[in-house]
């Protein structure tokens, strides 16, 4: 039987609509392929890895990269600040052996009308590259040559889209990401609720396989930040009209200068050194932008926050800390004062002050807080004394 790619797949869709209106008297034996026609065909594809980078323009010495793959529910890059570049990675087959230069433009050309990516023009982009392989094995050494040699500077971070490969990311691509990049931080949007709901959608129904699936497509990283579309819905200030993309690319925006500030990163992917597993956190949002009793829908939605991570994700990590990220306010300092005084205690409750000073950390500014110099959050009309927040609330996976 032929292999059912995507290209395959929507030709069909649209043949079979075609085959309605027509009387049924094709017999079974004219609709089958020869086997020797099937099997010539599949020894006739040619495999390939397919690349493209569009660079940004970093605004400090720790460059970011946005990597995805080649498929993509949530189009992150459409929200991204202009500093950070972005970076295909896919795997694909094609018809015709990839030899030469003007076959290779042809073939990404061709495999990139199936992406609805706007990015991916060849008239726009740095550098893109079609090179025959035969998968994971030779991953390493192509995304090195195309990665490593170029722009090596200063250290880099990539930011992995886990959701954009079909059948995820495999485990042993990760020794061809860290000979690239400094650290691997993974953003993951899950949706409705969290994992809870998500065990529909494993073979078995079952939330724990869902779980291991997760583990399994996450395990190239050194960090994995997930949202969902429960937990941004708990906050009051961003806008009611907003789609569900629109909400998780205004996180992803905010998270982004972040990972650009090296004190922030650290903190978020760990101490140096060799990696055991990923670190999880659940990315919240706080737009704090009302007209009376700012203080209390500030704790109202800081305590919801973390009852929902613990509710719909997984057990808090209460031997880490949660990292509260100011990235843009306009407020007098008694409302700054009081803000962070309601974080801190947001994360008592959550009873991670007890396990961290066990473990030697305390709620010094630098354990708990960071503030940014980004553009505000503009959707909405903003009242007097607001600020926007996003905040990182580590929580632990068996596995």
């Amino acid at each position: 039987m032929p292999k059912l790619d995507r290209r395959r797949a929507l030709t069909s869709l649209a043949g079979g609509a075609a085959a309605a209106s027509i009387v049924p008297a094709i017999s079974k034996e004219a609709l089958a392929d020869p086997e020797a026609g099937v099997l010539r065909e599949r020894a006739e594809r040619h495999y390939c890895w397919v690349l493209a980078r569009q660079g940004g323009r970093p605004r400090t010495p720790h460059a970011v990269e946005f990597c995805s793959g080649s498929w993509s529910n949530i189009h992150y890059e459409n929200y991204l600040p202009p500093q950070i570049a972005r970076v295909l990675i896919a795997h694909e087959d094609f018809y015709h052996p990839i030899d030469t230069e003007e076959t290779a433009l042809e073939a990404f050309k061709e495999t990139t009308k199936y992406y609805r990516r706007d990015w991916l023009d060849p008239e726009t982009l740095d550098y893109f590259a079609v090179k025959p392989a035969n998968g994971a094995k030779d991953f390493q050494d192509i995304l090195s040559s195309f990665i490593s040699n170029k722009d090596n500077t200063f250290p880099r971070t990539a930011l992995i889209e886990i959701d954009s490969v079909l059948g995820g990311w495999r485990p042993e691509m990760r020794s061809a990401f860290a000979s690239c990049y400094d650290s691997l931080v993974g953003i993951s949007h899950i949706g409705e609720r969290g994992f809870v709901q998500q065990k529909r959608y494993s073979r078995t129904n079952s939330e724990s396989d869902f779980v291991r699936g997760f583990l399994h497509d996450t395990s190239v990283c050194d960090a994995v930040i997930v949202t969902s579309s429960g937990l941004f819905e708990l906050d009051a200030g961003l806008s009611p009209n907003a789609s569900t993309e629109d909400l998780v690319g205004e996180l992803a925006r905010r998270l982004s200068y972040a990972l650009m500030e090296p004190e922030i990163l650290g903190r978020i992917v760990g101490p140096s050194g060799p990696k055991r597993k990923p670190r999880y956190f659940a990315l919240g949002s706080v737009t704090l932008n009302v007209s009376y009793e700012p203080p209390w829908h500030l704790q109202m939605m800081i305590d919801r926050q973390s009852a929902f991570v613990s509710g719909s994700f997984a057990p808090l990590a209460v031997d880490d800390l949660p990292l509260f990220i100011i990235t843009s306010e306009d407020c007098d300092q008694q409302l700054s004062i009081s803000t962070r005084d309601l974080l801190v205690r947001a994360a008592h409750m959550s009873d991670y002050s007890l396990r961290a000073i066990m473990s030697g950390h305390s709620f010094r500014g630098k354990d708990l807080f960071a503030t940014l110099q980004a553009p505000r959050y503009e959707a909405e009309a903003r009242w007097p004394n607001w600020i926007d927040l996003i905040a990182l609330w580590p929580f632990t996976i068996d596995g």
